[in-house]
């Protein structure tokens, strides 16, 4: 998802015919663009600026971007010392706004003459306005494309049930705790939950905590300040807490967040502040906190490897994604708007599939979820002629250890051409992992009910033979 209200390429591309300077921040106050021109004039680089917050930064002393985000009214004429040179330029502010009338942010306009130059660029900023509110609006619309809730498909009793959550849990500020297996959609639930709230013009901040090194977890999460390590940027840098500030942070993959951090995650949690590494005061946050993982965290409080007080602290709101052998019947429809995603990706016109395919799909157990669906379609999309889905296109499904609660991996291999024949081993460790169920243990291999018995009866013969 945007992590910011306006994109920053395609603002860029509205001004890539003026050579204008331009800097952008949005209504929670962080810069999102400046203009190579900007850059020339002040001598910042972009780098050491986008995504700082201005109310704390302060290498443009004099700036009344607070004062327009408050006011919502433009500032005209106003001088303003760069920090280099230390010669002074002035500056128009002009609050922009969106097609209802809503509040994106706002933007400076410096000059080196005073009014003259003023008055001759009011009228390209006019037009420069119109342009950010078509960005706007095409960015909002890719958002909701893919983030909406109206994107979790399917109509299952365990799918409504999901969305009743979702909408519950929209509706307050209390910590989320998103369990489910990989593939099951949790970053969707998590993107869903902000669309819906009342922080869903600010930012939602994703970080997957399996992919953050130990050593860089606390300056990723907090930030940090000039000279806190090796490395560090001059001018610091914002953690994700701050750029999630008055938005949502998602926090994928929880549990593998390094015991070290996670003492460090409860003290924010609670005082609802940060400290820099190496910074020395606090800066206040208000960041919506949702947190999602594949391993039960209560298992790994038990297992030691994840602390009891922060699982209380972030489980406040519980929101379980079922696995998609849990809801079959939505797989039909799953495929539709998959592929519907994927002709528009790959430039392919699939518009017919067998109902073989669709069978085949239906009675597979899916460990892999929706990630496993969509890549098994791609891939037989890629062997089919482009407009028609055959079963002579479908793809072997992957082949491992499986079972339904993801801690006992006793059985099966996917009985699909290409692949070995189940074990009576495999099939009793099914059945018993079903507690005896047999129509069960057979939906779990992926074989009819009359197969299952076929292969039983035929492994005790070959014993007796």
């Amino acid at each position: 998802m945007m992590e910011n209200n306006l994109n920053p390429e395609i603002i860029s591309a509205c001004f890539s015919a003026d050579k204008l300077s331009i800097a952008i921040v949005d209504t929670t106050g962080h810069y999102l663009y400046v203009s190579p021109y900007w850059m020339e004039m002040t001598g910042i680089k972009s780098s050491d600026i986008i995504f700082h917050k201005l109310f704390t930064y302060h290498m443009i002393p004099g700036s009344y971007f607070d004062e327009v985000l408050r006011t919502k009214k433009p500032l005209f004429g106003q001088p303003l010392m760069t920090p280099d040179t230390g010669g002074v330029v002035y500056a128009n502010y002009y609050p922009l706004f969106g097609e209802d009338h809503k509040l994106l942010g706002a933007m400076v306009l410096t000059f080196l003459n005073e009014q003259r130059v003023a008055m001759e660029l009011s009228k390209k900023v006019e037009n420069i306005s119109g342009q950010l509110k078509t960005a706007q609006k095409y960015i909002k619309d890719l958002e909701m494309e893919k983030y909406s809730i109206d994107q979790i498909t399917g109509r299952s009793e365990c799918i409504k049930t999901l969305k009743e959550e979702i909408r519950l849990a929209a509706k307050n500020n209390s910590n989320v705790l998103i369990e489910g297996e990989s593939g099951s959609g949790k970053e969707l639930v998590a993107n869903a939950i902000h669309g819906l709230s009342v922080r869903k013009d600010n930012r939602f901040i994703r970080v997957n905590c399996s992919a953050i090194p130990e050593s860089l977890a606390e300056s990723e999460l907090f930030g940090y300040e000039s000279g806190a390590f090796t490395g560090a940027s001059k001018n610091g840098k914002p953690g994700k807490f701050e750029l999630a500030d008055k938005g949502s942070l998602f926090l994928d993959e929880i549990g593998q967040l390094p015991l070290t951090t996670q003492p460090k995650l409860l003290r924010v949690l609670q005082d609802h502040e940060v400290t820099r590494v190496g910074g020395t005061y606090e800066i206040s946050i208000d960041a919506r906190i949702i947190t999602a993982t594949n391993v039960p965290l209560r298992q790994m409080v038990s297992d030691g490897k994840f602390r009891l007080d922060l699982y209380y602290r972030l489980n406040v709101f519980h929101i379980h994604v079922p696995p998609l052998r849990d809801r079959k019947s939505d797989i039909p429809e799953l495929i539709s708007t998959l592929v519907a995603r994927l002709n528009r990706r790959l430039g392919t016109n699939i518009h017919d599939i067998d109902a073989e395919v669709i069978t085949r799909l239906k009675d597979y157990h899916w460990p892999g979820n929706i990630r496993e669906l969509q890549n098994i379609l791609e891939a037989s999309i890629d062997r089919s002629d482009g407009h028609r889905l055959k079963i002579e296109n479908l793809v072997p499904f992957d082949s491992f250890d499986y079972h339904p609660d993801n801690v006992y991996n006793p059985v099966r291999q996917a009985v699909i051409p290409g692949y070995s024949e189940l074990t009576a081993e495999q099939i009793k460790a099914a059945i018993k992992s079903c507690g005896g169920n047999k129509t069960k243990a057979a939906k779990m291999l992926g074989i009819s009910r009359a197969t299952l018995y076929n292969k039983l009866k035929r492994s005790i013969n070959e014993k007796i033979d």
